[in-house]
């Protein structure tokens, strides 16, 4: 999960989801799992992350 949120938190720069949604994803994606989520938009910038609004 830490490599993944250092890759993703220099590609969306920026871009940001903010550190603590960031972590979030890097662990669904590195448990390569569907986040689950009332703010689907959010997630969705978040290359490769499976996302699924609740």
């Amino acid at each position: 999960s830490g490599r993944i949120w250092g890759e993703l938190a220099q590609s969306l720069k920026s871009d940001t989801i903010g550190d603590r949604d960031l972590f979030i994803a890097c662990i669904a994606l590195s448990n390569k799992q569907t986040l689950i989520t009332r703010n689907k938009k959010h997630f969705e910038r978040v290359s490769g992350l499976q996302v699924e609004g609740w």
